[in-house]
């Protein structure tokens, strides 16, 4: 078999000593030519351990921030207003003209943050709640 090959552990911080496992893998024959993810819900235990020595990569999924959750699902107007300029860049007098910019969008804004604070910013939930349905 070609490609890359990968070891998929999902959930790993609910496994008894998960760490050992994993160590064990890295140290053994298995590890040759594939890439192990693991994912847990506990990103406390998951930071805790770095297996010191090894050549590991980690990428953390953070939850999107609300203008992220905005650019993504909001309509090409109001990703156009967001996207112009960065807020810590302008000045108060070019805040307010923003400001007033926005207030055209305050609907759409206000069913974003609804949507975006009953699915905690994280995409699957995100994607599940769109499948469900706007209002849900």
């Amino acid at each position: 078999m070609h490609g890359r090959k990968y070891l998929l552990f999902d959930e790993i911080t609910f496994v008894h000593e998960w760490q050992r496992a994993i160590k064990y893998v890295l140290d053994s024959p298995l590890i040759n030519d594939k890439c192990i993810m693991v994912t847990g819900s506990s990103s406390i235990a998951l930071k805790k351990e770095t297996f010191t020595g090894r050549p590991i990569k980690t990428r953390f999924f953070l939850p999107l921030s609300f203008k992220e959750f905005c650019n993504t699902f909001g309509s090409a107007n109001l990703r156009k207003e967001l996207t112009q300029e960065q807020i810590s860049t302008l000045s108060v007098n070019e805040l307010k003209e923003k400001a007033k910019k926005l207030l055209f969008f305050f609907t759409e804004i206000d069913n974003l943050f609804n949507r975006y604070i009953k699915s905690g910013g994280f995409p699957r939930s995100i994607y599940e709640l769109i499948e469900r349905g706007a209002n849900a």
